[in-house]
C-alpha cells in the first residue's frame, strides 16, 4: 500500500523517525525518489540489515517500474 503525504506529516501525527530523514520541499518529481518505510517492512525486506541505502521495487517488479532508493 502506498500513501502520498506532504508537509510535516510525521511530526504533526506524532510519529517519531527512527532513522534517516523525512521528506523535504526539495523532494520533487524531478529529483531522486525517496521512500520512508515502517519497521515491519524494514524487518521483512532487509532482515538483519539497515533499510537506509536499500532499494525497493515499486509495485510489481516485473512491470518495469523504477526501483526506489
Amino acid at each position: 500500500m502506498f500513501a502520498s503525504i506532504q508537509g510535516d506529516y510525521f511530526r504533526a501525527m506524532g510519529i517519531p523517525l527512527l532513522e534517516g530523514r523525512t521528506f523535504t520541499v526539495n523532494d520533487r518529481s524531478n529529483t531522486p525518489l525517496v521512500v520512508i518505510v515502517n519497521q515491519s517492512m524494514a524487518r521483512h525486506s532487509w532482515p538483519g540489515q539497515q533499510a537506509i541505502g536499500q532499494a525497493h521495487a515499486r509495485g510489481n517488479p516485473h512491470k518495469g517500474y523504477p526501483w526506489l532508493p
